[in-house]
Parts: structure tokens; sequence; C-alpha cells
């Protein structure tokens, strides 16, 4: 068995989707590097369960496991985990390509907010090591009693070059996505509709989750594919705060809906605050990467650049 302790490595120079390298397990020739969501998703289910059982309630005529154990992604019963894969499906390629087009559409209408996105305010966080944790701190590995590791702001040189290839940056994203503002309009109609169809969900089904009476990968995928719009305070990256978007931006509107309420509970219920993210890249862009308290003083660029 691996030590609870081992890190999983988050190996992505990038600040959409981790790749994540996985310890190595007995039985396998090397670790696994999962280049995917879903199946990051599904790996952490895989580790979940595997401390769901260590605690009891594996199954198997065994004790119940305890009220604050971890519990799974994916519900047992084959109807709610089958439900649970369409609406990550859905989320995944629907939802998440929208949400991308419309945050782009307004972003780049601000250079210096899309240069902050694209790399100037990003910590350089993701060659660290991260366990992977359940929100409420029983998990397979214990939360960490050491302060993280305060960011470090971009070299010079590489805000300077960002700064050059923005042109070209902007052009491929565009082309890449189909950023316009027919596209984005088009975008926005169909948020709107899952955002409708996600309440209706919500509301049938008690109001706490999306499926079944547990967080599942239905919530998550969709608390995540919906962040860009949302702008919520624990997402893993830096985003703008909302109030620095240009005019008519639509995350006001969409947070305002029980659908964006649901995400954004989502982020305060099962994310903590992050490493990195908006805080994190405040103190980047305030020059406080020496002070260790990211988070606490937002740069007054960062509240006052619109």
């Amino acid at each position: 068995m691996t030590s609870p302790q081992q890190p999983h490595e988050l190996v992505s120079g990038t600040n959409t989707a981790p790749v994540v390298r996985t310890p190595l397990l007995p039985g396998e020739a090397a670790p696994r590097v999962l280049t995917d969501s879903a199946d990051v998703v599904s790996y952490a289910d895989e580790r979940l369960r595997a401390a769901a059982a260590a605690v009891g309630g594996g199954g198997g005529g065994g004790p119940p496991a305890p009220a604050d154990a971890p519990h799974p992604l994916y519900p047992d019963d084959p109807q709610q985990r089958q439900q649970v894969r369409e609406l990550e499906e859905q989320f995944s390629r629907k939802l998440g390509v929208c949400t991308r087009v419309v945050a782009y559409q307004y972003l780049f209408q601000d250079k210096q907010a899309a240069l902050d996105v694209l790399g100037q305010r990003q910590p350089p966080a993701w060659c660290q090591q991260s366990a992977l944790q359940p929100s409420d701190g029983s998990a397979s590995s214990p939360p960490s009693t050491s302060a993280p590791s305060p960011p470090a702001p971009m070299a010079s040189w590489k805000r300077g070059a960002l700064a050059l290839m923005y042109p070209m940056l902007k052009k491929a994203i565009s082309a890449g996505l189909r950023v316009n503002e027919e596209s984005a309009a088009s975008c926005m109609q169909r948020i709107r509709k899952i955002f409708d169809e996600v309440g209706e969900r919500l509301q049938a089904n008690g109001g706490q989750y999306l499926v079944g009476d547990r967080f599942s990968a239905a919530d998550l995928t969709f608390a995540s594919m919906a962040a860009v719009v949302l702008m919520p305070p624990q997402y893993g990256a830096y985003l703008p705060p909302l109030d620095t978007w240009p005019e008519g931006f639509p995350g006001a509107e969409l947070r305002s809906t029980a659908a964006g309420q649901h995400a954004m509970r989502m982020y305060e219920l099962h994310r903590g605050l992050p490493r990195r993210g908006q805080a994190a890249g405040q103190a980047v862009a305030g020059g406080r990467a020496g002070s260790g308290d990211a988070g606490t003083n937002p740069s007054p660029a960062a509240s006052s650049r619109l």
C-alpha cells in the first residue's frame, strides 16, 4: 500500500486543466499521468473509496463508516451513477466550452486583464506537490499543518515576452474557441438554459446536490465549468474579481440564479481558500511574494484597474 502521505504531483504548466502524476502503486510499473479532467476525477474517486474503506464502511459486512468519513464522487446506486456521468459529460462538453467563450469575449476587451489571467498574475505553483483531500479534512492524507509557500512573481523578462506574444495568443485562442460577439451571444443562451435546467434539478432534488444527497462529480464538474463566469474566490487560478470585469459581463446575473448560488456554495463547502488563485495572484502583482500573507491585502492594481 502507498503511504497515505505520499503526494500527488501537479505537473502541468497550464492554468486550465491540471496534469496529475500519481504515486507509484503496488503492481504498477510507473506512476500514472492523468491528462484528462475526467480521469483526474475518477482517480480522486478511487482514492476516496480507498480512504473510506480504511476507516470503515467499505462494504463486506464491516462496520459502518463514521459520519465524517470521505465519500466517493460517484454514487454506488447504478441509476444515480449514470445520472452523474451524463451530467458530467454535459457540463464538460457544453457548459465548459460556452463559459470559456463568454469569459474570453469580455476578457479580451481589457489587455492588462487578459495578460493577468494568461500568466502575469498566475503564481507558478502548478509544479508544486499537492495531496488530494476532501473538503472536510478527513482524507486519505492528513491536512498539512505548514503554511503554503508564498508565490513568486513572474520574472520581468517573462512578463515582457508574454506582452509581446499577446496579439498572437489572442488570435489563436479566438480562432480555436471561435471567440466573437455572435458566438458569445449564442453561448450565453446555452449557459442560461443549462443554468435553468440545473436550478430545476436542484429544486426537484431538495436543493442541496444535483444527484442524491451528497456532493458528487456532477456538482464538482458544474461548479468547475461555471467558475469562469462566476469568479468564486476559492478558484485555483487567478481570475479578476467580479467587479473589475467590463460592463455587460454576466457574472452578477448568473450568480443570482439558483444554479449560480449552488456553484458558489460548492466552492465554499468543498474547497478551501487556495494556495493559488485571486489572493495569491494579487500578492504576485503587488510584489508581496515574500510576505507570507497572500490574500489579505489586494494590490491597488487589482482593485482599481477598471
